[in-house]
């Protein structure tokens, strides 16, 4: 009887994780609601991804992953041209109207930087102003340049 007692204590927690509405994802808790209630409310999430090829054999790629929730904007930023360091990095921001305003935090030739840049949404696609480059070899975003570097939309991966 004893060594029962000793068995179901061992496995009780284990029979709890089992039943545990929570899992880890890329080492974060996430919670599943498994019930509707109704006098919670959520912010429904959206996600958009853009594509821009460049160069003359499309060689040059730049890849947008928009992640909304509410006014809250966080996703990957990948800048990859051929033959050259990529700079691959996330971004984080604000939604106002059809703005997006974020921050992009990238890696380029394992130095660490970060840009503030401003896209905005029409229809199907996502436009950005040029970066200018500043005498430090640093880029800045340029306030007074047009909307005119056009991503197109393309299906999200799914995992």
């Amino acid at each position: 009887m004893k060594n029962r007692t000793l068995l179901i204590l061992f496995i009780l927690p284990f029979l709890g994780a089992c039943f545990n509405e929570s899992t880890k994802i890329d080492g974060k808790d996430t919670t599943f609601v498994t019930s509707q209630d109704s006098s919670s409310t959520s912010t429904p999430l959206s996600e958009m991804c853009f594509l821009k090829l460049d160069g003359t054999q499309m060689q040059d790629s730049t890849y947008i992953y928009v992640r909304l929730k509410g006014d809250s904007i966080s996703g990957v930023y990948n800048w990859i041209p051929a033959m050259k360091d990529a700079r691959r990095g996330i971004i984080n921001g604000i939604k106002r109207d059809d703005t997006l305003n974020v921050v992009w935090s990238y890696m380029q030739e394992g130095i660490i930087d970060t840009i503030h840049t401003q896209f905005l949404l029409d229809s199907n696609n996502l436009k950005q102003q040029a970066f200018l480059t500043r005498e430090d070899g640093g880029q800045v975003r340029d306030r007074d340049a047009p909307f005119d570097i056009v991503y197109n939309s393309t299906g999200c991966p799914i995992f």
